[in-house]
């Protein structure tokens, strides 16, 4: 062999080296991108249905396999809240309302049933509202530690016969048995509410009379129940991952401000997307402060419209992107407890809504397609349940 082909030999050897190891780079930063996501697998989703005639509680894996009612679930049994704590003497749960039957006055707030756990592998509920005859229609929402549950409901305060809204309230449930503590004033109904990552603080949105239907605002739990405001307009709240912040939007300037839970300094504001912010999250991936994960509506006071996320940074070459294109109409939009993925309801164009699930920049994937309404879904850690729990009760 020629000096002049062993050059060119060796210069073929080399350019496929430098090739070899481009793909092995772009392998592993595929690989990362992949691993990044997280793993959907890791989690079950728990949502209302009303496939068989009535709405109650089904679940089903992230990819929609084991599609089945929820062992213990009866019909009327609504707005489900998964604990995601894994270990404990709970572990896996979901709890929920269940309604025990029309509200015999549409005037009253409130709908008469109780607050109610089920604890995975058992097959019997577990009612933790105590003597609340009344619960408010708003999903329970557990602690961080999963030892407690605030929800909302109404009582007769003054023995009239009737349950208005200046009656309702706020309350903490504990899973011992014990009756559950009334903790704030406020009509909750048709709102969300959120516990701080330290559960010592709880985010309400709280339902007013005239037209400023909604307010958000931060009820101290470990201070005595003070709650405090930001401003009239502000009607939509988030926590920061690590609890130190709070991303509220405003409608009075159409921003999303980030202030400071300590004294309520403002850092900095974000502009919103065009339409009425009704739901907020902010995930912790994507850079070092996260994204804002927002449902934004045309009209204010509905509960669909478009899901959009940005950086939280303030940057005015920030964008919001929007999440699922093919779609105007998505209900009830849930983040994974990682922030890796997002389950939520869209109509599939025959009068029905199913369940879709995604990884923030990824398509779209519909998990269930067995008629009806599919809505509402919370996740849960999959964990296997011990001998004694999965016993049948």
């Amino acid at each position: 062999m020629t000096e002049r082909a062993q050059r060119v030999l060796w210069g073929l050897v080399l350019i496929v080296a430098v090739g070899l190891a481009g793909v092995t780079v772009g392998m592993y930063r595929y690989s990362r991108s992949v691993l990044s996501a997280g793993d959907a697998s890791a989690y079950e989703l728990v949502y209302v249905s009303n496939r068989d005639g009535d709405f109650q509680l089904y679940t089903c894996g992230a990819s929609g396999e084991e599609n089945r009612a929820l062992a213990g679930s009866a019909f009327g049994d609504i707005l489900p809240a998964c604990s995601s704590a894994v270990t404990g003497s709970t572990g896996p749960a979901v709890a929920f309302l269940r309604l025990g039957g029309a509200s015999d006055d549409s005037e009253q707030v409130g709908m008469t049933g109780s607050v109610s756990v089920l604890s995975r592998g058992r097959r019997e509920a577990v009612t933790v509202s105590g003597h609340i005859t009344r619960v408010l229609a708003v999903a329970p929402v557990w602690s961080p530690q999963g030892d407690r549950i605030a929800f909302g409901a109404a009582e007769d305060a003054n023995a009239d016969g009737a349950f208005t809204a200046d009656e309702a309230g706020i309350y903490l449930a504990a899973l011992d048995g014990t009756e559950p503590v009334r903790v704030a004033a406020g009509n909750t109904e048709d709102t969300r509410m959120s516990w701080s990552p330290a559960g010592q603080q709880l985010l309400v949105q709280i339902r007013l009379p005239g037209p400023q239907e909604v307010m958000a605002r931060l009820l101290d739990i470990s201070g005595g129940g003070g709650l405090i405001r930001r401003d009239p307009y502000t009607t939509v709240a988030c926590w920061s991952p690590d609890g130190q912040r709070i991303a509220a939007y405003s409608t009075a300037d159409h921003r999303i401000h980030v202030l400071l839970v300590d004294d309520g300094t403002e850092e900095y504001s974000v502009s919103a997307p065009a339409g009425d912010v009704s739901y907020l999250h902010w995930r912790s991936a994507g850079g070092d402060k996260g994204q804002l994960i927002a449902l934004v509506s045309e009209h204010p006071a509905t509960w669909q419209g478009r899901l959009f996320m940005r950086s939280v940074v303030e940057d005015s070459a920030s964008s919001w992107q929007l999440l699922d294109p093919e779609s105007t109409e998505v209900y009830y939009p849930a983040v994974s407890p990682d922030g890796q993925w997002i389950a939520y309801s869209r109509p599939d164009g025959t009068g029905e809504v199913d369940l879709m699930v995604l990884a923030p920049g990824g398509k779209p994937t519909r998990v269930t397609s067995d008629g009806g309404l599919d809505i509402l879904p919370c996740w849960s850690p999959k964990s296997a349940p011990s001998r004694q729990d999965a016993a049948p009760r």
